[in-house]
């Protein structure tokens, strides 16, 4: 059966508006856009996203019309940076170090840190002029930064030692402006031999968290507020980035499969297996991307389970190294860092309903029973996919279609194709006419569209076609859309042409005998002139398709004529074929 599904496709004239989630990819610079620390390579600032290449060069992308604003680079030679901030107040905040050869006579030995080079740079957006830098310490050498609810700048030293090397302390710093306002400068572990990973200020109150590294003891998650710090938890293992949700109440680390509730400061049991390297949340909480260096999926947080359907593919080659989600209309947007470009993914939410025609015609309008109907929207499903089994399924990679009838109980319908804005969906052979419903659409992660209501008659003809021509088919000549005789008996595909006897239920391919004839018998005009009508009902091996079979009248004229198909008190719209002259 899957041959004929497809054999349909082609020559039963479903006109598909194919869609997929949009995709926009923009080219960075070369370099690299990897930190060999870890550390942040993109953030997100007043509308805009500034991707960092890690020796100091930052492109700032306009959200709005999601092009490049502009590129700056520090003013100073061979920076290295390992992190970055920014916001209208700060500018462009680099943690850096400059840096040089080791064997100036041979670059390829290697590169290594100018000393008291260390700095937060603080850098002019439109320029990329360094404003000025600060150094908390001679000892201090920063790796992270993060900005805190009251505008002011988080900056972690890196691991014990830095450059020099005398104090091995790990150090945090709250600055303003080019002023160290605030400077933990004890040691934060008993054993004094963890570094600062990864650091997170929350947007609504004056609460940063950050985790550390080991080199000998346990890794830890502590908060800091404008109190000091305080240490957590012991975590199993290092956490990797941290990431909070969209209402900050939990965040989760990119590594482990636990979260910490910010509500009460405790880790809670995320029981998901495998997390990957890199995650996101959704605009509105309900959502986290997952992605590992070549491909990402999506997590419904209120069933922890993945969502059907949604899948990012890298190019071969390419590596996701961070994304961000932002919540639109009816979509969230994702932006990815490969390697050296910048995706844009639009990955629908809400489905919206703003069609449901019938599936031939394209035609809104009421309802016939077993006709295919087409819902046009937005936001539909996260992928285009076709059925290619029967009977037709009732779910496609998480998209189902639901009618209500009378205040009977829900349906889903069995349906062929779905894609972010078309579903091709039959209607119920078995719903009466007379009746009366809402059809709803419940796309990936259960997300369900506002309802829109139908009513069902006894006929709603329609004929399919291809490239605005009728498709007929000749017994004798195989598929024709022109150059018809009269006399010529010929098979019209149709739907809407309701109720057959016996009932052959919605999904199910139509047998062959006993055959399903339709309980409303069509009339067919040519030029006006009526068709002899040799059967009419399902087409036997298909799934809910109609045909007509006919003799074309003798008496009808050659050239360009009418064909209106009436039925039940309903009338199909026109079409047009054309009469060659008969060869008798």
């Amino acid at each position: 059966m899957k041959l004929k599904i497809h054999s349909w496709l082609i020559f039963a004239g479903l006109l598909f508006a194919q869609g997929s989630p949009k995709t926009q990819v923009i080219d960075l610079p070369a370099g690299s856009y990897y930190s060999l620390t870890g550390q942040r390579v993109m953030t997100l600032s007043n509308g805009k996203i500034y991707p960092l290449n890690v020796g100091g060069q930052v492109t700032i992308i306009n959200l709005k019309n999601r092009s490049i604003e502009r590129t700056i680079e520090p003013d100073e030679a061979e920076i290295f940076a390992t992190d970055l901030c920014a916001s209208e107040e700060l500018g462009v905040v680099l943690p850096s170090s400059i840096m040089y050869p080791s064997d100036p006579t041979n670059p390829n030995t290697g590169w290594v840190v100018k000393e008291s080079s260390a700095a937060v740079r603080f850098l002019d957006p439109q320029s990329g002029r360094v404003v000025h830098k600060v150094r908390p310490s001679p000892y201090f050498s920063p790796n992270n930064c993060a900005i805190r609810a009251d505008g002011k700048l988080v900056v972690t030293s890196s691991l014990k030692g830095g450059s020099p090397r005398e104090d091995p302390t790990p150090k945090i710093a709250v600055i303003k402006g080019n002023i160290v306002e605030g400077f933990v400068v004890e040691s934060l572990w008993p054993t004094n031999e963890n570094s600062i990973d990864h650091i997170l200020c929350l947007k609504t109150e004056n609460k940063c968290y950050f985790t550390t590294k080991y080199d000998y003891g346990r890794p830890e998650i502590w908060s800091l507020t404008p109190s000091g710090p305080k240490k957590l938890a012991d975590l199993p293992r290092v956490a990797g980035e941290i990431v909070a949700s969209p209402d900050e109440k939990k965040i989760f680390m990119q590594a482990l499969t636990v979260v910490l509730n910010t509500t009460t400061d405790s880790l809670e049991e995320f029981p998901f297996m495998n997390p990957p390297p890199i995650l996101a949340f959704s605009g509105d909480s309900s959502l986290v991307y997952w992605f590992y260096t070549n491909f990402g999926y999506a997590v419904d947080l209120g069933v922890q389970k993945i969502i059907p359907g949604f899948i990012f593919q890298n190019p071969e080659g390419e590596k996701t190294l961070k994304i961000l989600a932002l919540r639109q209309q009816n979509f969230d947007l994702l932006a990815i860092l490969r390697n050296s470009s910048l995706v844009f993914v639009e990955v629908p939410r809400k489905p919206m309903i703003h069609a449901v025609v019938n599936g031939a015609s394209f035609q809104p309008g009421p309802i016939a029973p077993g006709e295919w109907i087409s819902l046009f929207g937005s936001s539909l499903s996260f992928r285009t996919v076709t059925a290619d089994k029967v009977p037709l399924p009732t779910e496609l990679k998480g998209t189902k279609v639901w009618i209500q009838v009378d205040n009977n109980q829900p349906l889903t319908l069995p349906f062929i194709f779905v894609s972010l804005n078309q579903v091709n969906a039959q209607f119920p052979i078995e719903v009466p006419a007379g009746s009366q419903g809402k059809i709803w659409v419940e796309g990936p992660g259960n997300q369900k569209s506002d309802s829109t209501t139908f009513s069902v008659v006894s006929a709603n003809p329609a004929l399919f076609t291809y490239q605005g021509e009728v498709i007929i088919q000749n017994s004798f000549n195989g598929w024709l859309l022109n150059n018809v005789q009269p006399g010529q008996i010929v098979t019209l595909y149709a739907t809407g042409l309701g109720e057959v006897q016996p009932l052959v239920a919605s999904g199910i391919p139509a047998p062959f005998d006993p055959l399903a004839w339709t309980i409303n018998k069509p009339e067919v005009f040519i030029g006006g002139r009526p068709c002899e009508i040799l059967f009419s009902g399902l087409s036997p091996g298909w799934v809910g398709l109609y045909q007509i079979n006919l003799r074309i009248p003798l008496d009808v004229p050659p050239g360009k004529q009418s064909l209106v198909i009436k039925q039940a008190n309903s009338n199909s719209p026109e079409y047009n074929i054309t009469i060659s002259a008969s060869s008798n």
